[in-house]
């Protein structure tokens, strides 16, 4: 029988990766937690006890469009880059893996595959996920934020293993290690008869393990690859476009299309011979933009040229005098992607001198953030002219954008903006500013008005 040998730096990646997964479910009580976490460990050491994937957990947790946060579009591309796991989390990893290795079954049986099916799309539905949904041995989560567990069509349950700790390690001093053995109240950390519990399983091989390795021709076999994305205040709608590959250089033209449009993206995902472009927009009542706005969120431009007899080259001067350590100036001088195309086309300008002193605030707060998150912060919205914020869908008339103190970013760590405005929302708990934090789907908005406030469709699902 196989057995699967795990060492300090798979806890540390399967902590990482529960943590990108489901590491928001915490807002729906510890069960709903505790049973999202051990269900993402279950199915990554499955699908390394599985002929059909990698044989290690660090290949498993990498392997290309399986797990958003690493492997989908934008991803960190290793789970290495990701942030590590809250307390809790790991816990819960490592008091898992201390059952598993005591003899414990897999919560979700053999099962290898899991996805939401809201935030799927209709391929990925039709040719495995509706499967899984309507065999799921196990779900987790609320609403629309829910993970099913299952297996994709013609995929046998993995096959039984045990589960064991490296021999090499298990008596070391690392944080993973230690709770484990303190788990098992045996710092040995005997292996136990940890199989699947499913039916038609019986015993694999010692390790005769003939991989079908991801070609990256077929996406739809992997975990679920877009991020939560469940809007309680709000509708999301979706739209996708596809652009044969033999187009791709129409791609640009597509976007600039339907963020024009008010749409924004939310990924590419390349299946077959094309790609499918998805998008997202909100169907939000106005009142949930009463105390802020809607970003022009999707693709930003500074200006191009820059001189120090420019205003561009003035403002650049000026803020260097902040000496940001993780920003540059012009970083401040997007104008936004509805500038480029529509009914805001050319609205937006430049801030003007006497506001310059208003975004120094808020810079330096963005400052620590980016350091803070160990990933580029991409600004996507900053100064906005009055005519221009006129011309947005959903912006609020005193926004704070027209007096240059506010600024909407995302971060291409694929963690999402409720993570953001979390670590965010910390660094105004320490004190480092009084202002607003707004919580959209896609992007997270900052402003320095001297008063704490909160608002946006997600602002629940940070603070309550």
């Amino acid at each position: 029988m196989l057995t699967i040998t795990i060492t300090e730096d798979d806890i540390e990646a399967l902590a990482r990766t529960s943590m990108s997964e489901v590491g928001h479910f915490g807002r729906y009580g510890e069960e709903t937690l505790k049973g999202g976490v051990k269900a993402v460990v279950d199915t990554i050491l499955n699908r390394v006890a599985h002929p059909n994937f990698p044989d290690t957990i660090d290949e498993v947790v990498n392997a290309r469009f399986q797990f958003s946060a690493i492997g989908g579009p934008g991803g960190v591309r290793t789970w290495r880059r990701l942030p590590r796991a809250s307390d809790a989390v790991f816990s819960i990893v490592t008091k898992h893996l201390a059952s598993r290795v005591s003899g414990s079954k897999s919560t979700v049986g053999g099962a290898t595959h899991f996805l939401n099916p809201f935030l799927s799309s209709a391929r990925a539905l039709s040719t495995w996920g509706n499967h899984v949904v309507a065999n799921a041995v196990a779900s987790w989560g609320r609403g629309r934020d829910i993970h099913f567990h299952g297996f994709a069509p013609g995929t046998a349950p993995s096959p039984a293993y045990n589960v064991a700790l490296n021999s090499a390690e298990k008596d070391s001093t690392g944080k993973g290690m230690t709770l484990i053995a303190a788990a098992l109240g045996n710092p040995a950390g005997l292996a136990g008869q940890a199989g699947v519990d499913a039916p038609g399983t019986g015993s694999a091989p010692e390790r005769d393990k003939t991989k079908a390795k991801q070609s990256g021709k077929d996406q739809d076999v992997g975990v679920f690859i877009e991020e939560e994305n469940n809007n309680e205040d709000g509708i999301v709608a979706y739209h996708v476009e596809e652009v044969p590959l033999s187009e791709v250089t129409s791609l640009q033209t597509t976007l600039n299309r339907l963020a024009a449009e008010g749409w924004r993206m939310r990924q590419i995902l390349p299946v077959q011979e094309k790609l499918l472009a998805i998008f997202e927009g909100d169907d939000l009542d106005r009142n949930v933009h009463e105390s802020d706005d809607r970003s022009d969120d999707d693709e930003v431009h500074a200006p191009a040229v820059i001189t120090d007899t420019t205003p561009e080259g003035r403002f650049v001067k000026f803020l260097s005098g902040l000496n940001l350590q993780h920003f540059q100036p012009q970083e401040f001088l997007v104008l936004g992607a509805q500038n480029l195309s529509g009914p805001a086309k050319g609205k937006n300008t430049l801030p003007p001198e006497d506001l310059w002193n208003n975004i120094v605030p808020t810079a330096k707060v963005l400052d620590v953030l980016r350091r803070r998150l160990g990933d580029k912060v991409r600004l996507s919205s900053v100064y906005r002219s009055p005519a221009y914020n006129a011309l947005i869908p959903g912006a609020a008339g005193g926004s704070t954008h027209m007096q240059f103190r506010a600024a909407d970013f995302s971060c291409a760590d694929g963690l999402g903006s409720v993570w953001w405005a979390k670590q965010l929302s910390d660094l105004r708990d320490a004190g480092l500013f009084m202002g607003g934090i707004g919580v959209y789907p896609t992007f997270v908005h900052i402003d320095t008005r001297g008063q704490n406030v909160e608002f946006g469709p997600w602002k629940r699902r940070v603070f309550g």
